[in-house]
């Protein structure tokens, strides 16, 4: 099995996305799949080779999927919604190795994905039209990647989320921090560390994000901004709801 990359033939997916990092091109994806086919194969029979077969469907190991935040390590786990909505809004592209062409993309599909989850719960919809914000995430961003190290920076009018993940499973990032759901006891009004990724996210208070996200090697940043600001002390019943479950099960 083989794997093409601007132009380029692998022996192995890792060789190919290497390549990809590094001339910031994309690996071929029939839909969410990794485009494969054998040396040998004529034009035609490459094309055909991009049908969505099991065998060549994208693995991903939820093991390795993790995110690593300024006080721990938080892996992707089992979660039926959260994975439903993954599926809505990522399945085009599957897990898709980052590099600056896919800022924007990645952006936007972050607000998505995280409004979506606010839905569920009763919140309404981020906007990410305050320039202010935007530019002091991505700026919150570029610094993260430029000393490879989570820091905390800026002002604090706003609340902030820092993450580090692999490039390769970027998209994962919002399920991961949304499946924090598990740890959060909604008959409590007060923070918990363990869930402080999900509370923000779907903070009803919430009006405003801001998105940062830069690469240093295979490490990709991601700063969130919100404002105004969730996580307040005793406001939590007031502005985390439970899941809807009639909007859930639609």
């Amino acid at each position: 099995m083989y794997y093409r990359c601007c132009g380029q033939i692998f022996k192995s997916f890792e060789e190919a996305s290497k390549y990809s990092l590094k001339k910031q091109c994309t690996v071929k994806f029939g839909r969410n799949i990794i485009q494969t086919f054998s040396k040998s194969a004529s034009p035609n029979e490459v094309r055909k080779s991009s049908l969505i077969t099991t065998e060549n469907i994208l693995p991903v190991a939820p093991k390795k999927s993790c995110v690593k935040t300024m006080y721990s390590i938080k892996c992707l786990g089992k979660n039926a919604l959260s994975y439903k909505i993954w599926l809505l809004v990522w399945s085009d592209i599957g897990p898709t190795y980052y590099n600056d062409a896919l800022l924007s993309m990645f952006k936007t599909r972050f607000l998505k994905e995280i409004n979506i989850y606010r839905q569920f719960h009763d919140s309404p919809s981020l906007s990410d039209n305050l320039k202010y914000l935007s530019d002091a995430a991505q700026e919150h961003a570029n610094l993260l990647a430029k000393h490879k190290k989570l820091l905390h920076f800026g002002s604090r009018i706003f609340y902030t989320l820092l993450g580090s993940i692999k490039s390769r499973y970027l998209s994962f990032l919002m399920k991961i921090w949304y499946d924090e759901i598990k740890y959060f006891d909604f008959t409590k009004n007060h923070f918990n560390i363990k869930a402080e990724e999900f509370s923000a996210m779907v903070w009803k208070n919430s009006r405003y994000l801001g998105v940062g996200i830069a690469s240093n090697g295979d490490d990709v940043f991601v700063v969130l901004k919100f404002f105004p600001k969730g996580n307040s002390y005793k406001q939590f019943k007031r502005n985390v709801r439970k899941l809807l479950m009639n909007t859930a099960e639609k």
